[in-house]
């Protein structure tokens, strides 16, 4: 780019990439380039969470990174669920009135910690229900292990959706069961929604909820504490 004299160049990461204890070792390799080429073009980072910009001074060396935690939501669309939008959900989803659910909007994937998730779910009240929001590479092992724990009926999934608003009406609480983040907006979508929350103490969570009253947060890759949070 700085060959070419392109005056600009822009490079976007969702999550705290530069943590290369959590990633396979091509993608530690590919980090390690990347900490190469920010220092030698002497760029400027601007992080979305404290938690990311602790990253990025850590492993970039860059003490002056910018953060600016500002997501916008889009509050008349996020507001708090009416009851007759909550039964049409549950109804068209095929979920009994006396269910719990529990909505995990997510990529279903290593990172968003959905096989923590259901075996916390296997160990909890069998009228908790398990709505999972999304799809992505571990899906297929998910269903698979909710197979294998017995809670096949209890682990329902939507795949992919447009709005995911449509199936978030159907629950009663929430859960982020990640076990890395940088500032999930799916955490604040849900709390604008009205809805309670599970999730873990990853990233900038602790930097959007700020007591007991939003959210009960637990550490990550902890099965029991995920449990009992959700009972």
């Amino acid at each position: 780019g700085r060959l070419a004299g392109t005056p600009v160049i822009l490079s976007t990461f969702h999550n705290p990439v530069f943590e290369s204890t959590r990633l396979e070792r091509s993608a530690r390799i590919q980090n390690f380039l990347q900490v190469i080429t920010y220092r030698a073009t002497r760029a400027r980072a601007v992080a979305v969470s404290e938690a990311v910009g602790r990253s990025v001074r850590a492993c970039l060396g860059d003490a002056g990174a910018t953060v600016i935690p500002s997501v916008v939501v889009d509050l008349e669309h996020w507001k708090p669920i009416a009851s007759a939008e909550r039964d049409a959900a549950r109804s068209r989803l095929r979920i009994g009135d006396d269910s719990f659910v529990f909505g995990c909007v997510a990529r279903i994937s290593v990172q968003k910690g959905q096989t923590y998730l259901v075996q916390a779910i296997a160990r909890c009240d069998p009228r908790v229900h398990l709505l999972l929001i999304g799809d992505g590479p571990v899906r297929a092992e998910v269903i698979r292990l909710a197979g294998e724990l017995g809670i096949a009926d209890r682990v329902q999934t939507t795949g992919w959706q447009s709005d995911a608003r449509t199936d978030v009406a159907a629950c009663d609480a929430l859960v982020l069961s990640s076990l890395w983040e940088g500032y999930p907006l799916a955490l604040i979508e849900g709390l604008c929604a009205g809805l309670p929350y599970v999730a873990t103490n990853v990233g900038g969570v602790t930097e959007i909820v700020r007591d007991e009253g939003e959210a009960l947060v637990v550490p990550p890759a902890d099965v029991m504490a995920l449990a009992a949070a959700i009972e």
